[in-house]
């Protein structure tokens, strides 16, 4: 006798953009390299999702940001960040693409690196795809935008920009840096969302 194989589909949960946390703590919650600070990843066919909650996120300030960089299928890639101030990380990996969003919501950018420098990508981001909720952010990336990548690197973390209060936090993964004056970002996750297992199964890159 032959033992029959079924076929196990992708890993996929869709996530409301409403500021309601819909992800699931078992599956898609990392730890970060700050206490008292989670963060949240998930995906489907269309969209990557992700999600941060910790106190800083309800600090209602421009001077606080939430960036994440993915590489997805870019055309130019690099391992320099953008610059923040006088804050400007080298990253783990070459990215393509980077959101930014302020915690007083009046930043929703997203930029792509042209081979010389970050510049503001023509998709960029509306409300429909970033809900904020007291100290919890959630947000979505379309796939389509950064090339359709079947597997994709990815690094969060929030920076404080404003003069005199510079500093690194809240990075994903937690291996990535100590919290402090613009630290490199020394960890990623690769993801790959045409596999079964669930986003934190994977392990720092």
């Amino acid at each position: 006798l032959y033992a029959q194989w079924t076929a196990v589909p992708p890993y996929a949960h869709t996530i409301a953009i409403d500021g309601v946390n819909d992800f699931t703590l078992i599956d898609e919650s990392f730890g970060t390299t700050t206490a008292a600070y989670t963060s949240y990843y998930s995906w489907n066919d269309t969209y990557l999702y992700f999600g941060l909650d910790g106190a800083a996120v309800d600090y209602n300030s421009a001077d606080y940001r939430l960036l994440i960089y993915v590489d997805g299928v870019a055309g130019f890639s690099t391992t320099t960040g953008r610059n923040y101030n006088t804050q400007q990380p080298t990253l783990a990996f070459g990215a393509g693409y980077l959101l930014d969003w302020g915690t007083d919501s009046s930043t929703m950018d997203a930029y792509e690196y042209d081979g010389a420098n970050w510049t503001s990508a023509v998709w960029g981001l509306s409300a429909d795809d970033i809900s904020r909720s007291g100290t919890y952010v959630e947000g979505r990336i379309d796939l389509g935008n950064i090339g359709d990548p079947t597997t994709f690197r990815i690094h969060m973390g929030m920076v404080s920009t404003g003069g005199g209060s510079e500093w690194t936090f809240a990075g994903t993964p937690s291996e990535s840096f100590t919290d402090g004056y613009n630290p490199g970002y020394n960890s990623y996750y690769w993801f790959d969302r045409l596999a079964a297992v669930s986003p934190n199964s994977y392990s720092a890159q």
